[in-house]
């Protein structure tokens, strides 16, 4: 979820026998902080990590990850629990392939995307981030392959919300011509295929 590595947050699929529920469980381990920046940056990161998954706490809406568990925190770790998840879009589309967990499923590393599937994926976003900007009055600024979660059922849920913070006066003006703009995009394009 947070964009520095892949491998950062790593999902753990668990199945509970006595009730058959199923979840994915995200992991950070805190020494990954240390070699990726300095040792006094360990802090900040995970205050960041800490923030993302009280987000998607407080936020529900069906095209945002789900939380099962709250943020769990130890010494050397955090962890949480959401939805099953298969992977990442990231993950899905192969990008940074040098930085993919070795742990993927064969059918993340080989799945593709129908084109249906890539329309209505980026549907499925735009309702987030529509809920994101309209409901909550929050924009996302991390929206990147490796915050689009693909659940087990082939939704695309947004996650990723480190660096959400709130809309001033100006960013709702800016978005209402962007609405103008994508409206009257979206009409001609609904016109082109009307013969």
């Amino acid at each position: 979820m947070l964009g520095i590595k892949c491998q950062i947050l790593l999902p753990y699929h668990h199945s509970d026998a006595s009730d058959n529920d199923e979840a994915s469980v995200f992991y950070f381990e805190k020494r990954v902080a240390e070699k990726l920046h300095k040792p006094k940056r360990k802090e900040t990161i995970t205050e960041i990590l800490r923030f993302s998954v009280r987000q998607l706490d407080r936020l529900k809406h069906p095209k945002l990850l789900t939380l099962y568990h709250p943020i769990e925190e130890s010494n050397d770790t955090l962890a949480f629990a959401t939805e099953p998840v298969l992977g990442t879009l990231a993950n899905v589309l192969g990008c940074l392939e040098e930085r993919l967990p070795q742990n993927l499923p064969p059918l993340v590393k080989e799945y593709t995307f129908l084109d249906l599937e890539i329309k209505y994926g980026l549907l499925q976003l735009t309702e987030a981030l529509c809920f994101l900007h309209y409901s909550c009055k929050l924009i996302h600024r991390n929206l990147c392959p490796q915050s689009v979660i693909i659940n087990k059922r082939g939704t695309w849920k947004l996650a990723g919300l480190e660096f959400a913070e709130k809309c001033n006066e100006n960013d709702i003006m800016v978005r209402n011509s962007v609405l103008s703009t994508i409206s009257f995009l979206c009409l001609c394009e609904e016109n082109r295929y009307d013969v």
